[in-house]
């Protein structure tokens, strides 16, 4: 099998020495521990990498009665290709034949293929989101509620629902958050410039 072939996640490069080697080892591990390898490499997807995730791989080795140094290897090839492959947007097939050129056993193709199209759409999401913050806040969930005002400092008796959002944020590395009282006026307006928008980005694609 050749070491230097070119491979379609990598740009036409050849991959690094060690991916090769490291990703044979994937046949040495117990069969329970292949068949759910996407449990401990999916969340291993990320940049960078979560603090519990040493804590995973420990409790995944233990529970497959696999070698800790194996998994991590394993762990550590599958994740560069897979990130490579996803960042840019490589089809199944094209992925499936960069497997093949990296190892010959088809074991090794069908236990990346069977999360490979989830782990894509994670990781560019992941990188969207990225070059979002880079330019500033990205909107990140959405908290509401029904309120009613019934009266005020003002004066008059009102009974009147108003809509209050918590939006989250992003800003930089901090979580923000900024809550909006909306009358159901603006509830309309917000929602058909919510329409709109998704209107127009589905028509992008």
């Amino acid at each position: 099998m050749p070491s230097n072939a070119s491979l379609h996640c990598l740009g036409g490069q050849p991959a690094p020495r060690e991916i090769a080697g490291d990703l044979a080892l994937l046949l040495e591990l117990p069969p329970s521990a292949r068949a759910r390898l996407w449990e401990v490499l999916g969340p291993c997807l990320v940049e960078p990498l979560p603090d519990t995730m040493e804590a995973r791989l420990d409790a995944f080795c233990r529970a497959h009665q696999a070698p800790e140094e194996s998994v991590a290897r394993v762990v550590k090839a599958c994740r560069f290709l897979v990130r490579q492959a996803s960042s840019l947007g490589l089809a199944r097939d094209l992925f499936a034949s960069d497997l093949a050129s990296l190892h010959p056993s088809p074991e090794v193709a069908d236990v990346l293929l069977a999360g490979y199209e989830a782990a894509r759409a994670q990781v560019r999401r992941e990188l969207l989101r990225g070059a979002l913050l880079d330019h500033g806040n990205v909107l990140e969930g959405v908290d509401w509620r029904v309120d009613q005002v019934a009266t005020s400092s003002r004066g008059g008796v009102l009974h009147e629902p108003v809509g209050v959002l918590t939006l989250r944020y992003r800003a930089g590395g901090k979580e923000e958050r900024l809550t909006l009282q909306l009358v159901p006026e603006a509830l309309r307006e917000l929602r058909q410039a919510c329409e709109s928008v998704v209107t127009a980005a589905t028509r992008t694609k």
